[in-house]
């Protein structure tokens, strides 16, 4: 007899059984589900089948039947379509479900609540006669909400499991699951205690308070660093991590940071099936985080790919249809931030000759993730500041194209201008600005860099701004006016820009300003 795993022993085919049964857990986690969240489960399984068939064969081979059990064996066989199973293929099915099974992260994103209407269910069996089904039920719920850490589903269940063991006269066996009851609340509570203390202190779109400490933030999540539920030992390194790089310290940038952000990752990648709180996503989160690093201390390379991954990680987030999804514009705009820094040579007559093809096809693509944002009416009037990053994102990419695509951007520019003249916008207004400048320099309509200047000036007077947006106004301001008048102060002003880009984390800027400089001649020590 081939050996069977821990949690399978052998029963025959379609044998309708009478008491709890161990087997598969993804067979399980199949026969809890109801019509809908089988059907978005299986066309997600589907849809990732293109690379392997058989996760799609073995959900398609399991009865749906709560009451029925199958064989592991004959699993295998409808599975695989080979006969007489060995140890070694026996332990491909365990394998493959255990995959299968991880496929179920899909519903723990978009729909954490699957499990829910077993309660029902349950209650369903209890309520015409039938407790043997509705024990078997009960008990097959209570593992799969255990394994995927659904309190909320479980908790419901221990009630029913408590009070059938008070009506069967069982009040000493109800003890457990009351003792279970109030650890499952206070979990509860812990984790939002938690998630507050995130949204009370760490407001993504604030500052730190004035003399924000960071130990004190750093000792209430280390308390949950080795709690037994998943959800709160994640979520409270990542608001360690967080800490750090809110209050700007040093200590984000070390080494053991990008340790602790790898070691996050590799934790949710090996327990994708087990949900957080709805709306919630860590993966993204802890993406940006490393992102922000990576931008900080390591290379362009690195960057890049990373914000390639957040960018591909947010596809399977239904909820985005709903919302903006931020993953996706956060790796838009570092991408276009470096392939503009690293091919803004559109002043060139040979520009496109010189972009290389796999740059010019990754900034169609951003292009193309662009429009459906910037087309969405509802998106311009509810997520007004989003539509204005886009925007200028999406000009930022045009300037990059032949000449009709670079008036296009700035046509665009000048429209936003126009149509958001109340808005509060001061925190992007380099940006926007920025691609005035670069789009008619690249025209070299020089009076209009002049125009597109001067207004930058007043409209920024006495606001912060960028420090590489400035530096690149006020380079190809002052390279703009040399071409123009042939006025050798503005080369010395130029090369006073240049000279204050001679920092490490300013060297794509110099990059960008010495190679016009390069091109049209400007007499600067290169």
């Amino acid at each position: 007899m081939p050996k069977k795993a821990k949690d399978i022993f052998v029963i025959c085919p379609f044998q309708v059984f009478t008491q709890p049964l161990s087997m598969l857990q993804i067979e399980k986690a199949i026969k809890l589900m109801d019509d809908f969240h089988f059907e978005v489960f299986r066309t997600y399984v589907k849809n990732r089948s293109k690379r392997s068939y058989y996760p799609l064969a073995l959900i398609d081979v399991i009865s749906r039947d709560a009451r029925v059990a199958q064989d592991s064996e004959e699993l295998y066989r409808k599975t695989y379509g080979e006969t007489a199973p060995d140890e070694r293929a026996m332990k491909k099915l365990f394998q493959l479900a255990h995959y299968t099974f991880r496929l179920t992260s899909f519903l723990a994103v978009n729909y954490p609540d699957y499990l829910q209407h077993n309660v029902t269910r349950v209650q369903h069996f209890f309520n015409t006669g039938q407790p043997e089904e509705a024990a078997n039920l009960l008990s097959m719920a209570l593992e799969i909400a255990e394994k995927i850490e659904d309190h909320d589903t479980e908790l419901k269940l221990r009630s029913i499991s408590m009070q059938k063991e008070v009506l069967q006269e069982s009040a000493r066996q109800a003890r457990p699951h009351h003792e279970r009851i109030a650890q499952l609340l206070g979990w509860k509570q812990d984790l939002n205690s938690l998630l507050l203390h995130l949204h009370n202190y760490f407001n993504a779109k604030g500052k730190p308070e004035q003399d924000m400490q960071l130990q004190p933030h750093l000792d209430f999540f280390s308390q949950y660093f080795e709690h037994e539920v998943f959800a709160l030992r994640i979520i409270s390194r990542f608001g360690a991590c967080y800490a750090r790089y809110y209050v700007k310290s040093r200590s984000f940038y070390s080494k053991g940071t990008l340790q602790e952000l790898q070691a996050i990752e590799r934790e949710l990648q090996n327990n994708p099936h087990i949900l957080l709180p709805y709306l919630f996503t860590l993966n993204h989160r802890v993406s940006l985080l490393k992102l922000n690093y990576s931008m900080h201390e390591l290379g362009q390379e690195d960057m890049l790919q990373e914000a390639e991954h957040i960018m591909e990680e947010s596809q399977d987030v239904q909820f985005w249809n709903s919302f903006i999804n931020l993953p996706e514009i956060f790796s838009i705009a570092v991408q276009t931030s470096h392939y503009l820094s690293r091919h803004m040579t559109s002043y060139r007559k040979d520009h496109l000759e010189l972009l290389p093809e796999p740059a010019r096809q990754a900034i169609d693509n951003l292009k193309q993730k662009c429009l459906p944002y910037l087309e969405n009416a509802a998106i311009q009037e509810d997520f007004t500041l989003r539509y204005i990053n886009l925007s200028y994102m999406y000009a930022d990419l045009l300037i990059l194209g032949e000449e009709k695509e670079i008036r296009a951007g700035i046509d665009r520019i000048n429209s936003l201008l126009l149509s958001f003249q109340q808005v509060p916008f001061h925190t992007v207004i380099d940006s926007i600005y920025t691609i005035l400048v670069l789009g008619h320099f690249a025209l070299q309509e020089h009076e209009k860099v002049t125009d597109s200047y001067n207004r930058y000036r007043k409209a920024t007077r006495g606001k912060s701004v960028n420090p590489e947006n400035d530096l690149t106004i006020n380079g190809f301001y002052y390279l703009s006016r040399w071409v123009d008048t042939g006025r050798k102060q503005y080369i010395k002003k130029f090369t006073k820009v240049l000279d204050e880009a001679d920092k490490p984390n300013l060297k794509e800027t110099k990059k960008l300003l010495m190679e016009a400089a390069a091109y049209f001649s400007a007499p600067v020590d290169l």
